[in-house]
């Protein structure tokens, strides 16, 4: 061992090749070390900035930017035919019974909305349905448990919301979600309870996640096979 420390000690040019190494080595740690604190410190300040929803009851006399019908279904399945069907009340054809709430829903975060999903959060029996699409949905036993805005929803830029429902099923709807995109590509849920026009505040979401919420791939599995509820 003495000999490779002394045969290293006399050797100048192999000293210096290992101090260059180490030297290397500390830059490329050092450089690993500040853009990690670096990719850290943009997520903490896109954090700060993310945007976020407010809801309350809204009494202009102005017409709504998006129409909902929130409705509960039931399941019924052909265990013979392996099929399931889904149906809903008959007076949901009737859109005379409805009842509905009218909400300012409004961008008070510090960042753009690119664009705005709502959506069930009980996907076992509650369906939510543009309302120009009811009578389609019914008719033709359809499930649907989200709606896209595709348009930009600017900081304190405003969008009213008129949610339809049936009396008799008003307390067994489970809340709704406000999901969303921000102008950093985040991916952000939001609770949204209709009957109090109240929100939690927004948390961050992964796309798998965010998918599985706004369409039925992920429900159908679970209709097929119940346990997985």
């Amino acid at each position: 061992m003495k000999e490779i420390i002394d045969y290293i000690g006399s050797n100048s040019l192999l000293v210096l090749l290992i101090s260059g190494v180490g030297v290397f080595f500390m830059f490329i740690v050092k450089e690993y070390l500040k853009k990690k604190d670096k990719i850290k410190e943009e997520k903490i300040i896109q954090y700060r900035n993310k945007p976020e929803l407010m809801a309350e009851i809204n009494s202009e006399k102005r017409n709504p930017t998006i129409e909902l019908l929130f409705c509960e279904f039931t399941v019924e399945k052909n265990n013979l035919e392996q099929s399931i069907a889904f149906k809903y009340p008959d007076d949901l054809k009737i859109k005379n019974e409805y009842k509905f709430i009218e909400f300012k829903i409004t961008n008070i975060g510090k960042s753009n909305i690119s664009y705005l999903d709502i959506a069930v959060t009980h996907q076992k029996s509650n369906s939510l349905i543009d309302y120009q699409s009811v009578n389609l949905y019914v008719e033709n036993g359809y499930i649907n448990y989200s709606y896209c805005y595709d348009k930009k929803i600017r900081i304190d830029e405003t969008i009213l919301l008129k949610l339809y429902y049936l009396e008799n099923q008003f307390d067994s709807l489970d809340n709704l979600l406000f999901l969303f995109k921000d102008e950093y590509n985040n991916l952000w849920e939001q609770i949204f309870f209709f009957r109090k026009s109240n929100t939690y505040e927004p948390q961050k979401i992964d796309y798998k996640d965010y998918r599985a919420l706004i369409t039925t791939d992920t429900a159908f599995k679970c209709f097929e096979n119940p346990w997985l509820w």
